[in-house]
């Protein structure tokens, strides 16, 4: 499955990899530095060059390494 970037958050919060949900523009920020290696525009939707999809792989790897052995961490820690 692949989100847009405005449900990312909803869906890192609803798989419980996060306790605070990142902005629209950090999720796109990490699809521009590579962070989520898979993920891609769409061409044909809203924003240059196309809309942002990550696979919900990339935001399970992305995230799992980033908690600590109490479960999440803050946003700002991500």
């Amino acid at each position: 499955m692949e989100y847009k970037i405005e449900n990312t958050a909803t869906r890192l919060l609803a798989l419980g990899l996060i306790t605070e949900a990142p902005s629209d523009e950090t999720v796109r920020r990490w699809c521009r530095e590579g962070r989520l290696p898979n993920a891609h525009k769409k061409e044909g939707t809203r924003g240059r060059g196309g809309e942002w999809r990550i696979p919900e792989a990339d935001l399970v790897a992305f995230v799992k390494p980033r908690r600590g052995p109490k479960g999440p961490r803050r946003k700002h820690d991500v």
